[in-house]
């Protein structure tokens, strides 16, 4: 993948400031908002940024559609994002992208006795799950694939993204890889008509959803899950082996990957080959106006990026995300 993502943002910036950057220029508020996904993390760097630079910066979890659209309009100062903008749009709007994190997307349940790791998933059963084509816990199919699990016989209740989102994005992409079904009807997308199931807003919301509703089944990024003591599922891999969601196994992905897209900056972990690849990871991408003029603003974000390049790895590995260099 290609290097210094980080570097590439801030020097775009420092460009379009026509002053430079300088540490010693008095802070102003930066404000940001959509994609929970990453949310962990923005609210961890925004608050020891404030409490070691004494720079205030705000971050609006409204989901990934949500952030595009308020950067677009310039409502706030960065937007984020993990469904990237292809060349054409981000031109269109006068936008700078760049990927900042990887995570991944964990399949929770909400079952008596199941522990994380412990429901092992294929990708088409939770396909056949998602369309409504399993409806029990107990059928043949999960009890194959799980002969040591006592698993109850009740219905099966799915929990999905409400608004727009780029985890949504990321886990239907997914879906349509395993599943020819999935593909042809609903398909992928930030925000689709689901088949079945109950509605939650971001990341949050589905996990409560899920917690408050014995049988149910829904869709969250890794760390939420993992604070939350939540049972996640292993999923059946590209290369036929059942691994569980970590740290390790998102490396595995993000070492079969090549940066191959449109723009240069999309980075895809959809059902990859390998061993211990977990098959549901992705970026998530900071979005930038490119018309910001150099004023205490711009130097502001640009104070900002570059202490979260420097100083912000350590946080990002700890809340069991991947930083990019």
């Amino acid at each position: 993948m290609k290097p210094k993502f980080w570097i590439v943002l801030i020097l775009a910036l420092c460009a379009a400031t026509h002053t430079g950057c300088d540490a010693r220029d008095e802070c102003t508020r930066i404000t940001g908002a959509g994609a929970s996904f990453p949310g962990p993390v923005y609210r961890a760097w925004s608050m020891s940024y404030h409490s070691r630079m004494d720079g205030e910066v705000v971050y609006d979890e409204v989901g990934s559609s949500e952030g595009i659209a308020r950067i677009k309009t310039g409502a706030v100062d960065y937007g984020a994002s993990d469904m990237p903008l292809d060349h054409d749009e981000l031109e269109r709007h006068g936008l700078i992208q760049v990927p900042t994190l990887i995570g991944g997307v964990v399949v929770v349940v909400n079952l008596p006795g199941i522990k994380p790791g412990d429901l092992v998933f294929s990708g088409a059963i939770l396909a056949d799950l998602f369309l409504g084509n399993i409806r029990s816990w107990a059928d043949p199919a999960i009890k194959e694939l799980n002969p040591d699990l006592r698993l109850p016989d009740r219905p099966v209740i799915i929990v999905h993204r409400s608004d727009g989102s780029g985890t949504t994005w990321l886990f239907t992409r997914y879906l349509s890889a395993v599943s020819h079904k999935w593909r042809t009807e609903p398909g992928s997308g930030d925000l689709i008509d689901w088949p079945n199931g109950e509605g939650a807003q971001r990341n949050a919301g589905v996990l409560r959803k899920v917690m408050e509703t014995p049988g149910s089944v829904g869709y969250v990024n890794y760390t939420f899950a993992r604070e939350a003591g939540v049972a996640f599922t292993s999923l059946i891999n590209a290369s036929g082996k059942a691994v569980a969601p970590s740290l390790q196994t998102f490396y595995a992905a993000v070492g079969q990957v090549s940066a191959n897209t449109t723009n240069g900056t999309e980075l895809t972990f959809v059902n990859l080959p390998g061993t211990d690849c977990w098959p549901i990871a992705g970026a998530t991408y900071l979005l930038l106006r490119k018309d910001i003029k150099g004023s205490r603003k711009a130097r502001s974000l640009i104070r900002f990026l570059t202490w979260c390049y420097d100083e912000g790895g350590d946080t990002a590995l700890r809340l069991n995300y991947i930083p990019l260099p």
